[in-house]
């Protein structure tokens, strides 16, 4: 299997990453009501994203069956 690094990310897959959102706003030092907009704006600010990959970078990659 290839690692492969992720550069972006979804609000369903962040929460099945963390968890909660909760966890993710202690994790950036934000407040909850501001992770929790993400949810219904169904989007993350791309900062919040850089932000993530430098917090938990093994959250932004993914492995994949190496194609010969």
């Amino acid at each position: 299997m290839a690692t492969k690094k992720v550069d972006s990310m979804t609000v369903e897959e962040l929460l099945a990453k963390a968890g909660t959102m909760y966890k993710v706003a202690k994790i950036l030092g934000i407040s909850r009501v501001a992770a929790y907009k993400w949810v219904k704006k169904g989007k993350i600010p791309p900062a919040r994203i850089k932000s993530l990959m430098l917090l938990k970078p093994d959250w932004f990659t993914s492995e994949e069956t190496a194609k010969n």
